[in-house]
């Protein structure tokens, strides 16, 4: 579904979504689905195979990248990419619009787009992608959830002369169009240099720090290369920086656990390693080392012993209910209708059981969950149903849910 202001139904509608990084690969079932079924679609993507793939789902297809021009602003080209789209919106056509890694990030026409389209009431939502993050996260193999992670575009690093922490895990993304605000001036690297002598400020000299780009093309590799922050003054280095190049400056100063916060937090020897081991250097990779200590070779040994608890919920849905609700994940004209009526749409679904069409018509993502994964091959009665539509009434089915809490 799509978000609609409450009140208005105007029948275009506009659906942003990504492609990923890497050739096709990365481009979601959900997004493939609407490639399917949308009125047009318009793109801006990093290579040909994904162009082709886009075009092979969809015969009315347009290619965004023509708004590009080395003389023009970037940010006029963002606009004009918008405008392109809305204008299709306006006509009352189901726009897809399709941008290079996660929609949402790094993508300022996707953006304007969708916040413009939802405030001329129209209906508009962005669809979850692969961003540049993600696939660094694969490739560095490096937690976030350990020591903290900051993510800046370096234009904005500088221009608000933002501090790094040292203690976190740092990413800066857009190095070399740092300050650059036409496609004329990116080969250059004009200001990588003001990046460097902030970096020095935070880490120092010597900091280790990864200049990573993700692969694109199918058999083409990933380059991850290990330099010191003194390095990126090299003119040699300063080149074979692109477009695509990221950095990931690991943490230099982590701070210890907290004695007295971890008493009250009871991290008793068997929390503590998921804190993490002290991260070390291996190959082009800064990681926690993984070691079978006391605490893991003990958890190992008991391993065989391991009964199944009585609380684990095994699937049991019928092969109608698994059909339906998959098509239900994946279709979107689907959702449109069961959101409209989900009894009638359940009624036209053959071989449920009366249990799954009820929890069905319910349209309550608990029912649905506890009628196909439970404990028993025994179905929940309605009662059970009913009382878990009760005690959960704001997980039902349907449109976002906006509040405020003040």
């Amino acid at each position: 579904m799509t978000d609609r202001p409450s009140g208005i139904t105007k029948r275009g509608s506009l659906i942003i979504a990504g492609s990923g990084i890497a050739s096709v690969c990365h481009i979601t079932l959900e997004t493939v689905s609407c490639m399917e079924t949308t009125d047009k679609i318009f793109y801006l993507v990093t290579d040909p195979i994904t162009e082709a793939y886009i075009q092979e789902k969809n015969n009315n297809t347009f290619n965004l990248c023509k708004y590009y021009d080395k003389t023009k602003q970037r940010y006029q080209s963002y606009v004009e990419m918008a405008e392109v789209m809305l204008r299709e919106v306006r006509t009352g056509c189901k726009v897809l619009g399709i941008f290079y890694g996660h929609p949402g990030f790094f993508a300022t026409p996707a953006h304007r787009a969708l916040t413009l389209a939802r405030a001329e009431g129209y209906a508009a939502k962005m669809l979850a992608g692969i961003s540049s993050f993600d696939y660094m996260l694969s490739d560095l193999e490096f937690e976030p959830a350990l020591y903290g992670c900051t993510i800046h575009e370096a234009t904005d690093l500088l221009a608000r002369d933002r501090r790094l922490d040292p203690s976190a895990h740092n990413i800066i993304l857009q190095i070399a169009a740092a300050g650059v605000t036409t496609l004329e001036d990116e080969p250059e690297n004009s200001k990588l240099q003001l990046l460097v002598t902030h970096l020095e400020r935070d880490f120092g000299l010597d900091h280790k720090v990864i200049l990573y780009s993700g692969a694109v093309f199918p058999l083409s590799s990933t380059a991850m290369v290990v330099y010191t922050i003194e390095n990126l003054r090299n003119a040699q280095v300063a080149e074979g920086i692109s477009s695509s190049s990221s950095l990931y400056i690991p943490p230099r100063d982590i701070p210890p656990i907290n004695p007295s916060m971890s008493d009250q937090l009871q991290l008793h020897d068997y929390a503590l390693p998921l804190l993490g081991t002290p991260p070390v250097w291996e190959g082009s990779r800064f990681i926690n080392p993984i070691t079978y200590g006391p605490v893991e070779r003990r958890f190992v040994a008991e391993l065989d012993q391991h009964v199944v608890p009585g609380s684990h919920r095994t699937l049991h849905a019928s092969p109608a209910m698994r059909r339906f609700t998959i098509e239900l994940a994946l279709n979107r004209t689907t959702q449109c209708e069961y959101h409209k009526d989900p009894v009638a749409v359940v009624e036209s679904v053959p071989n449920l059981t009366d249990r799954e069409r009820s929890a069905l018509k319910l349209a309550h993502a608990g029912a649905i969950s506890l009628v196909m994964s439970r404990t028993s091959h025994e179905e929940p009665t309605e009662e059970q149903l009913a009382a878990v539509f009760e005690s959960e009434g704001d997980n039902v089915l349907g449109e976002p849910m906006y509040s405020a809490a003040f």
